[in-house]
């Protein structure tokens, strides 16, 4: 899963172009113009190379990793919506920003889009909104996808809903 708007090709690479960093082919995707303020669904879906690194990336920069940190799901949107303006708090991760923090602000349940008081920069679009719970038992950290990262500025962070996507997608997380 992406933002939509990144999705120029058919391959698809990251963090650069070069053949040796070739993740995928692009399946699907769908977005407005992440520069209006209107909010929007904006997602899209890449068919992973099977030997393609799977694992939540870290806070630490390009190449690092959480080891301890295991997606178990989703916030569903029920969530999201019972805790509009609230102090509920996500994380966000963005190839410029890094890890940021913020609180849930509006909720756009008909645009299936939400947005958080964490800053954004250029770049940023495809990472994940989520929020994490330690498991004692497990010893390792439970990750719950809100949403996917499309749009912000400097005070806000714009993100479609993780459960609008599954359902746009057929596809579960």
């Amino acid at each position: 899963m992406t933002a939509g708007h990144v999705i120029k090709d058919e391959d698809m690479y990251q963090p650069a172009t070069d053949d040796d960093q070739h993740i995928g082919s692009r399946m699907d995707d769908k977005h407005d113009d992440p520069g209006t303020p209107e909010p929007a669904f904006d997602a899209g879906v890449i068919d992973l190379d099977t030997d393609t690194y799977h694992q939540f990336a870290g806070a630490s920069g390009d190449d690092t990793y959480w080891d301890d940190v295991h997606i178990f799901g989703i916030v569903g949107r029920d969530e999201l919506v019972d805790n509009e303006n609230s102090d509920y708090s996500l994380r966000r991760r963005g190839a410029r920003t890094g890890m940021e923090s913020g609180t849930l602000n509006e909720v756009y349940d008909d645009h299936h889009a939400f947005d958080t008081s964490a800053d954004e920069d250029d770049g940023d679009s495809g990472g994940p909104h989520f929020m994490r719970e330690y498991n004692s038992g497990l010893g390792i950290y439970e990750a719950y996808i809100a949403g996917i990262h499309y749009a912000g500025n400097t005070k806000m962070s714009r993100a479609t809903m993780m459960s609008a996507i599954e359902s746009e997608y057929s596809v579960a997380v």
